[in-house]
């Protein structure tokens, strides 16, 4: 690697870290190295809110010898500026490049690194992180390694630390760094990590499990034991290792015991040749030997690390008892051997392709069919012999009232569906997200539902059943006062940070509901609580900051609105801001412009009160950090809705008594000319609605446009999804720009899980990949909490550097 743009950390004099960030990170990021560096605590941060929460945590590195590397990053990926651009590395590859520098050679043991990196102990998943959400789940847990981990394992340190999660910093009189945590509050944190073992060690470590000699060929053996090796550490925790060299220590005895139920597996007819040991497995074990009780199609409680420990010392012990002894004989597991009889009774193959998504003409590879395998055992346990199925069927379809229930075929289509929605890491026990899926699987996020601004960002959604373009104006939206029918073009509500996102909404045929179209050009009805989870999973909410995006519903009566503003503005649905219309506000076409604009309708002058702005609940524990400069304390969204107060700023135009800017004063936002345009949508108002027959093609399921088995991708992208390629394959790459996913030999999970993440990494927005470049045109600064560096969505870890340090190239 070269030419990458960094820059060297010192504490007096004494080189302590590299920062590997382009020269306008560094220019933004305005602190001493000795205030980034020599931090002793860290907080949990709100993504709602952007403050402090809770009490401090100390660092777990306290007390010891570290070399920090900073840089910005998402699960799988670092991040880094070269003379060329921004580029993404993997880890083994950074790993290579710290190596040669001359601090990570000077340092000498016991000396730990930390990395400064958002997600950087993230396992990869090849799907998007959200600031906000839960990290998704990768599809084989002990089959991955995060970027920290793949680094660490590089650099051939024995121990690091890395946070799982967001990281920020925060400016003040002494700058405060805090993970930031999902919006239900779950916590990330600083992760220790160490070195995984060599292959000397991997081999002591197989006799200890009691595999050494179950397979001929020694590097299975070792990936064997390495798989239990990160499942002891995913499952209690790195310190499990503490007494790993003891034999009567309590890592040998767990790693025996791991091994007897892998020995086990492999010895029972049902389980063996399907895929490796995984975690699903073993939970499923633990609670069943354990004899822990859950309702019936209910998520489970997760076996404690105690369940787990007594049943892997029970496996050793049983397996002592009878060398013959196989998983079924241990315990009974009802819903695998439920799972494997649904898929022995089928075309596994065109079964796997239909929940794993996989397209036609790619072989199937053993991890496929492990994930379909884990899929299958989940919708049994959620959906199979449901005590309501039609109920059930009738909410998650998505039946007509004058549809009557299959039951047979229906239930069936019921678990394929709730195996789909679980290989993509659904919440499949609540079907409410289960009939979200459905909409999903009906194109209610497709391109054909998009609205976009005239600069092609994503703007909102469509769903409704009239003909417009999807172009909408964002910045305005007009004042029509019926008496006079003068007209005015006003400042839309938000400030001047926010990008917003309209919903074109038609109210439904019950209460509560709203109309989404159906691809057979018929409609359904849809609770308000089914859209809030459908929007969860709109690209524009995954890749944006909740204090950067807001939302505003039009086509509703203005109860309506402000009950679907109440839902969509909760914690646990979207966590954004939802500005809801006062008076009627319809959707209207600007012929000049090529575009759709908001028409409100009121005889009231004051422009302050034509917007309600609904807020995100605050978190169940109050926040109680430290006061940092520009942080709201306290909790300034006590009330989950409230009018909306006068901005505070001007975007252009000056001031306008009361605070807002002085728009100009036309009525098509950009220009007014004559009547009113016809009434698209809004408030059943009469204006000039119109059906279009040409609509249907946007209810058709989008097909891909490119073939992923015939796109090259980087070397840094196949190590972001856990493919290592040899040094003849990247010599190749290098020579080729990049490789296919057959030159790879990738199987079909693997190429589609490929395509996803470089899709992701391309639209860039949602990770560390920080452009030289602002990412919006250029607003005056608004009232808001300033002392964070608000790049949360790219995955950055918002520090900065000494000025005086300058970039360097190599």
């Amino acid at each position: 690697m070269k030419e990458i743009k960094n820059v060297t950390l010192t504490i007096g004099g004494r080189p302590a870290g590299r920062m590997l960030m382009g020269s306008t990170d560094q220019a933004q990021r305005e602190f001493t190295d000795l205030d980034v560096l020599s931090f002793t605590e860290w907080y949990d941060v709100d993504p709602i809110t952007e403050q402090l929460e809770g009490a401090a945590h100390s660092v777990p590195w306290k007390g010891r010898k570290v070399y920090f590397v900073w840089l910005h990053g998402s699960p799988g990926l670092s991040y880094v500026d070269t003379d060329d651009g921004s580029a993404s590395v993997s880890g083994p590859t950074l790993g290579r490049y710290l190596r040669r520098r001359p601090s990570i050679r000077q340092l000498k043991p016991p000396h730990d690194i930390v990395f400064l990196e958002c997600w950087s102990d993230a396992l990869p998943s090849g799907q998007t992180a959200s600031a906000s959400y839960d990290a998704p789940i990768p599809v084989d847990p002990w089959g991955s390694k995060s970027q920290a981990q793949h680094t660490l394992d590089s650099l051939q340190v024995d121990r690091a630390y890395a946070p799982n999660r967001v990281l920020m910093l925060m400016s003040g009189p002494t700058p405060v760094h805090g993970v930031v945590t999902t919006a239900a509050g779950d916590l990330g944190g600083f992760h220790e990590l160490r070195r995984e073992p060599d292959p000397g060690t991997l081999d002591e470590l197989s006799r200890i499990a009691g595999l050494y000699g179950l397979l001929p060929e020694s590097q299975e053996l070792r990936k064997t034991t390495l798989r239990l090796v990160r499942g002891l550490r995913q499952t209690f925790g790195v310190s499990v290792e503490d007494d790993r060299d003891n034999p009567a220590g309590t890592y040998q005895a767990l790693l025996s015991g791991l091994g007897a139920l892998e020995l086990m597996r492999r010895a029972d007819v049902a389980h063996a040749g399907r895929g490796a040991f995984t975690p699903e497995l073993l939970n499923r074990i633990a609670r069943v030997h354990t004899g822990q009780s859950s309702l019936v199609h209910a998520r489970p409680t997760p076996p404690s690390s105690s369940d787990v420990q007594a049943t892997l010392l029970a496996a050793r012990a049983a397996l002592d008892a009878d060398s013959t002894l196989d998983l079924s004989s241990f315990v009974a597991l009802p819903s695998v051997d439920r799972a494997l009889e649904l898929l022995r009774g089928s075309d596994e193959d065109a079964r796997a392709r239909q929940v794993l998504q996989i397209p036609p003409g790619q072989s199937l590879s053993a991890l496929d069919r492990q994930a379909l395998l884990w899929a299958t055992v989940a919708a049994v346990e959620a959906v199979d012999n449901h005590p309501e199925p039609e109920a059930l069927i009738r909410q998650v379809l998505h039946l007509a009232d004058y549809e009557t229930v299959d039951l047979p075929l229906d239930a069936e289509t019921l678990l394929w569906t709730a195996a789909e929605a679980a290989a993509v890491g659904r919440d499949i026990y609540n079907p409410v997200a289960l009939a979200a899926y459905d909409l999903q699987r009906n194109d209610a996020l497709g391109t054909g539902t998009q609205m976009t601004t005239q600069t092609g960002r994503a703007a909102g959604r469509n769903w409704t059943v009239m003909t417009f373009t999807d172009r909408i104006e964002t910045e305005f939206y007009t004042v029509t006062d019926p008496a006079t029918n003068t007209t005015t073009s006003e400042w839309m509500p938000w400030d001047s940070s926010v990008d917003p996102y309209i919903l074109a909404l038609e109210p439904g045929n019950g209460p509560d509901t709203i109309i989404m179209p159906w691809p057979n050009q018929t409609e359904r009805s849809i609770p308000y609580e089914e859209l809030a989870e459908l929007l969860r999973h709109d690209t524009y909410f995954q890749r944006s900051l909740p204090l950067d995006s807001g939302l505003v519903v039009v086509g509703l009566d203005e109860g309506s609105s402000r009950k679907l503003g109440d839902v969509l503005s909760k914690r646990q649905a979207l966590g954004r801001r939802v500005f809801t219309p006062q008076y009627s506000l319809d959707l209207e076409f600007d012929g000049k412009q090529n575009e759709l604009f908001l028409a409100m309708t009121t005889p009231q002058t004051d422009r302050n009160a034509d917007w309600k702005m609904h807020l995100p609940e605050p978190l169940a524990t109050a926040a109680s950090g430290p006061v940092v400069k520009g942080s709201k304390q306290g909790n300034p969204q006590a009330a989950t809705s409230a009018q909306l107060s006068p901005a505070a700023t001007a975007p252009v135009g000056g001031p306008r008594a009361g605070g807002r800017a002085a728009a100009p004063a036309i009525a098509s936002p950009r220009e007014v000319a004559g009547s009113r345009g016809d009434a698209i949508v809004g408030g059943r108002s009469g204006m000039g609605v119109q059906r279009n027959p040409d609509r249907s093609d946007a209810y058709l399921r989008s097909s891909p446009t490119t073939d992923p088995t015939q796109t090259r991708f980087s070397v840094a992208e196949f190590s972001a999804v856990g493919v290592t390629l040899d040094q003849d394959q990247q010599a190749y790459a290098a020579l080729a720009g990049g490789l296919t996913p057959a030159e790879a030999g990738l199987s079909a999970a693997l190429t589609n899980q490929l395509q996803r993440n470089a899709s992701r990494v391309e639209s860039s927005l949602a990770y560390g990949a920080v452009p030289e470049e602002p990412r919006r045109r250029t607003r005056p600064a608004v009232p808001r909490n300033d002392s964070s560096d608000s790049d949360l969505a790219y995955g950055s870890d918002n520090g900065t550097p000494h000025p005086a340090n300058t970039p360097q190239n190599f």
